[in-house]
């Protein structure tokens, strides 16, 4: 017996596609801005995660820690990383820099560095941090995933500073959710950056980072 064609209304199809891009297109765009200046890149590595800080509020969004969301949820459309790596007056001739930016897999669980490389610490593995492979680890709360992976050498020769980008998107959006009007931090998305270095005396190679998520607000 033949199985029977499930009908499908194109015409509502239609409608309802309109009436998404009709909706998606009213809520406004917003952004959150975070910095961090100066900073020394050392043989113990830089880390920072947590650049998403927002309280319930009217506000249009701009620097970290605006007032900028209006409800408990918004949704992320993307980050951007902007980095500036440079060579300090007095630092080593040659230093290698690694830059690791991962997304956490389960909520705000805390990613280590020896929770994404093999060879984690330059004063036990020396410059097989610059080459490790990635863990293989499946413990509850150390699941990631990879957004950008890039080794530069700094060298006294540069006419100027190293400027490195990434913009991690997200297709269809991602629903960031926080607990209550008072909650600054989102409760189920942490994206985390290490950058690695080689530096082990002053004076050390120096970072300077920027960050924008881009968010629609409802």
């Amino acid at each position: 017996m033949p199985k029977k064609r499930k009908s499908k209304d194109k015409k509502q199809d239609k409608r309802i596609q309109k009436l998404e891009s009709l909706v998606l297109k009213t809520l406004e765009n917003k952004h959150s801005d975070y910095s961090n200046t100066n900073q020394n890149i050392t043989s113990s590595f830089y880390n920072n995660y947590g650049f998403i800080k927002l309280e319930a509020g009217t506000t249009a969004g701009g620097d970290y820690g605006d007032q900028a969301r209006i409800g408990n949820h918004i949704t992320l459309l993307r980050q951007q990383f902007t980095m500036n790596i440079s060579l300090r007056e007095g630092s080593d001739d040659f230093n290698q820099v690694r830059v690791i930016i991962a997304e956490a897999l389960e909520g705000t669980q805390t990613l280590n560095i020896d929770n994404i490389l093999r060879y984690s610490t330059y004063s036990t593995n020396g410059n097989l941090i610059f080459c490790s492979p990635y863990t293989t680890r499946t413990e509850t709360n150390q699941r990631y995933k990879i957004h950008y992976d890039k080794t530069v050498t700094l060298n006294p020769y540069q006419k100027s500073a190293l400027n490195l980008k990434h913009t991690v998107k997200y297709k269809n959006g991602k629903v960031i959710e926080f607990d209550g009007p008072g909650v600054q931090f989102p409760t189920n998305h942490r994206m985390n950056i290490w950058v690695l270095g080689d530096s082990t005396a002053v004076q050390h190679p120096r970072l300077d980072l920027a960050v924008r998520s881009t968010y629609k607000d409802a």
